[in-house]
């Protein structure tokens, strides 16, 4: 009798499957083309294909797969948006609205502030705008090498657009993170950071309002610098949301995506697809589309890691659930060593250089199929 499949685990992954299943399943998705399964729309090619329409193997959907298996709760809730700007400006105002009733404020005076700010803010944007197109001006004179080092600052003596300036009257925790963006608009890192940790160092009744956001462009500010320093103040962000400070725009939510990031080029795959689920279940459809890239490229890390990622719980059905959703047709990829395949190339130029040398013969290289070394992977997990 077939057991029941459990409604929060994903197919091939309930415990007690042998992996002699597994590998008879896997290998079927591998040389099997992909069918629909049929819907509200009966597909056309169910009708034109013949036999081969109803006897090829039915191909799972990775969304549907993560969110059938509820591998982590939600405890940061993700505010997805279209239009960030906008909805940073207006999240900003309306925060800014609240702080000034809080502090009596008089109407006249906060209606004042809330104008000018806002309109110091549209000039952010523009001047964020001119800033931009500096740099893609740069980025094509040096061919791609600009993206290695940061855009020169901006000078503000011959600004093409309004500068932003600090509104007087401004609560101080939004001056010090205004002030923070403007310099971070003009790449003035150094000085952007040093506005919020300012902020940060505020008495906590002082910086309910901007202590999220501040400890999140700190982790922005350090990403592509210093992982682990990215880190720890993306941590921060959402031990402050936890800890009741104001987080408007779901920027807890968003530093699991970005720290996830700093995981997964250090080639710390678990560690990202923990945060990525997590990222997920709280809502952030663009979660989904990262752990498609964890899980790709997780099937190319060396044996021992690969290995390692098959007896981690989430890890291994993340990367499973990508094989049956059409990973399974990834291009086979070279497995050579680094000296090995430098010393390929060397032959290879070689051979156009000196006539006499023979061939380079593809035979030379070895290849791997991602299935195939997950199946390997499983198996020694056993």
């Amino acid at each position: 009798m077939i057991k029941p499949m459990r409604h929060d685990e994903p197919m091939l992954l309930r415990s007690g499957v042998s992996s002699f299943a597994v590998g008879l399943l896997l290998t079927g998705w591998l040389g099997l083309s992909q069918a629909l399964a049929c819907g509200p729309d009966f597909p056309n090619y169910m009708l034109d294909r013949g036999d081969e329409a109803v006897m090829t193997t039915p191909e799972a959907r990775f969304d549907q797969e993560l969110a059938r298996m509820k591998l982590v709760a939600a405890v940061h809730a993700a505010i997805p948006g279209t239009n960030h700007p906008r909805q940073t400006l207006e999240a900003e105002i309306a925060d800014l609205s609240e702080a000034l009733r809080r502090a009596r404020v008089t109407i006249k005076d906060s209606s004042r502030i809330v104008g000018q700010h806002r309109a110091e803010r549209q000039k952010m944007a523009a001047f964020n705008r001119v800033t931009t197109e500096g740099a893609a001006t740069s980025s094509r004179q040096f061919d791609g090498a600009v993206f290695l080092l940061r855009p020169p600052m901006p000078s503000l003596t011959n600004a093409p657009a309004p500068i932003p300036a600090v509104t007087p009257g401004l609560p101080g925790e939004f001056a010090d993170y205004f002030r923070g963006s403007i310099a971070w608009s003009r790449h003035d890192f150094k000085s952007a950071r040093q506005a919020w940790i300012d902020l940060l160092a505020l008495p906590p009744a002082e910086r309910y309002f901007k202590s999220t956001w501040a400890a999140f462009m700190l982790g922005k500010s350090w990403e592509d610098e210093n992982h682990r320093q990215a880190r720890r103040y993306f941590q921060m962000a959402r031990s402050l949301a936890t800890n009741g400070f104001r987080d408007t725009l779901g920027l807890a939510a968003a530093s699991l995506g970005w720290e996830a990031r700093g995981y997964y080029l250090d080639g710390d795959f678990s560690r990202a697809i923990d945060l990525y689920l997590e990222q997920a279940a709280g809502g952030d459809p663009t979660a989904v589309i990262s752990l498609r890239w964890a899980a790709a490229r997780a099937l190319r890390a060396p044996p021992r890691e690969l290995g390692a990622l098959a007896v981690q719980p989430r890890a291994q059905r993340v990367i499973t659930a990508y094989l049956i959703s059409g990973g399974f047709r990834d291009h086979a990829f070279d497995i050579d060593s680094y000296p090995k395949e430098k010393a390929l190339q060397l032959y290879e130029w070689l051979f156009f250089k000196v006539p006499r040398l023979p061939a380079p013969n593809p035979a030379w290289h070895h290849f791997a199929q991602t299935v195939s070394r997950w199946l390997t992977a499983w198996k020694r997990r056993m």
